[in-house]
């Protein structure tokens, strides 16, 4: 139980420090002034309107954003897919950490509800011994939960889950 434990802590520590990492200087491949052209009427004066997480070209009125960072004015931070795999991997299951990570609430909400929900009904099904309906529906809970849980973790991998805001991962 102890090893679990530390287990646990150790690739909270990991996954923690991934998605915390300072962003490395440089153009982001999604922000180039092509990218921005639709963006409606942004233009930036100083490298304060690209909230200090790029740089203003002046001349251009254009934001060229650090990398992990998006949108015209540089404002978005981008979540880590690897993060958000790992985070899933070993935490999706029970807790859908993977989609919360990445802004999917709804998402890590239903796999949290199908997980425990399932849980709570096998356990009274199985101690009341006469409720064999709950032990078939939370075992088949168990099943679907496992099965979701197998294919989103496929699907991060893939890098085919976009973040809450519609923006894909930043890949590894």
């Amino acid at each position: 139980m102890l090893k679990q434990k530390s287990l646990l802590l150790f690739s909270l520590f990991i996954t923690t420090a991934i998605a915390n990492a300072v962003p490395v200087q440089g153009v982001n491949a999604t922000n180039t002034p092509a990218a921005l052209e639709s963006v409606a009427e942004f233009s930036c004066a100083s490298d304060r309107d690209c909230n200090f997480n790029g740089r203003c070209d002046v001349e251009t009125g254009n934001c060229y954003c650090q990398s992990g960072y998006g949108e015209a004015d540089c404002s978005y931070k981008e979540k880590k897919q690897l993060a958000a795999f790992l985070l899933h991997f070993f935490l999706g299951l029970e807790f859908g950490v993977g989609h919360f990570y990445a802004g999917n609430d709804g998402m890590g909400a239903g796999e949290l509800v199908l997980f425990w929900g399932s849980a709570l009904l096998t356990g009274c099904g199985v101690r009341s011994k006469v409720s064999t309906w709950a032990t078939v529906v939370g075992s088949l809970g168990f099943l679907g939960s496992i099965g979701w849980w197998i294919a989103d973790t496929v699907r991060f991998g893939q890098n085919k889950i976009d973040d809450g805001d519609g923006h894909k991962l930043e890949s590894w």
